[in-house]
C-alpha cells in the first residue's frame, strides 16, 4: 500500500467515525455521579473566573485536567465531545506510528488504526459523554503507551531518541497524572518494563 493510499484511508475512516459520534451531546442529567457533578461545577467556576471554586472536601476528588479541558473548550467554542474525539484520534495515530516502528507493512498499520479507532469503548455513550473525564483518561493512556513504544524502539535500534517525543511523553504523563488515578498501575508497569529493557540494552 502506498503512503498516499494509506493516509487517504485514514482520513476516510476518521471522517466515518466522526459522522457516527460527532453529533453526540454531552451527558448532563440530574442523577450524575458525585465525581462527574463536582468536575462540572469546577468547570463552571473556571468559566466564571473563579478557578476551581471554593475549597471543600470534594475539591481534590479528581485532578483538575478534566474541568480545565471542559472550560477551555467552552472558551474556544469547540463542542466538548468533538474535542475529546479529536484527542482520541490523535492518540490512535500515535499508537499506529508506534506499530510502524515494528513493521513496514502499511496494510497492517491501517488494520491497527482501524481497530483502535473503532474500539467499542469509544461507543459507550455514558463513558464518552459523561463529565467524569473517563474517556479523556483512555485517550491519554493510549498516547502514553504509543509514545513510549516509539522512544523504546528508537533507543534500541538507533541509539537515539527524539526530544519532541520525550517532551510529548512528559506532557501526556502530566495530563494523565492530574486527570485521575484510574489505570495508573498500567502506565507504571508499562514504563517499568520499558526501563528494564532499555537498561539491559545500554
Amino acid at each position: 500500500m502506498s503512503a498516499k493510499a494509506f493516509w487517504w484511508s485514514v482520513a476516510i475512516l476518521i471522517g466515518f467515525k466522526t459522522a457516527l459520534v460527532g453529533w453526540w451531546p454531552a451527558l448532563v442529567h440530574m442523577q450524575m455521579s458525585l465525581e462527574a457533578n463536582t468536575m462540572l461545577q469546577q468547570a463552571m467556576h473556571l468559566v466564571d473566573g473563579g478557578w476551581l471554586g471554593p475549597y471543600t472536601d470534594l475539591t481534590l476528588i479528581r485532578g483538575p485536567v478534566s474541568p480545565i479541558w471542559t472550560a477551555s473548550m467552552h472558551f474556544l467554542g469547540v463542542p466538548l465531545l468533538v474535542s475529546q474525539h479529536v484527542l482520541y484520534v490523535l492518540c490512535c495515530i500515535i499508537a499506529t506510528a508506534a506499530f510502524g516502528r515494528l513493521t513496514d507493512s502499511r496494510g497492517f498499520q491501517l488494520c491497527v488504526f482501524t481497530v483502535l479507532l473503532f474500539n467499542p469503548f469509544s461507543y459507550h455513550y455514558e463513558l464518552v459523554a459523561s463529565m467524569s473525564g473517563g474517556f479523556l483518561h483512555h485517550s491519554l493512556t493510549l498516547g502514553i503507551i504509543g509514545v513510549s513504544i516509539i522512544l523504546f524502539v528508537d533507543l534500541v535500534e538507533r541509539d537515539t531518541v527524539s526530544t519532541g517525543y520525550c517532551l510529548l511523553l512528559g506532557l501526556l504523563l502530566v495530563l494523565f497524572w492530574n486527570n485521575g488515578e484510574g489505570g495508573l498501575w498500567v502506565i507504571v508497569a508499562f514504563l517499568c518494563w520499558l526501563m528494564v529493557f532499555a537498561l539491559i540494552r545500554v
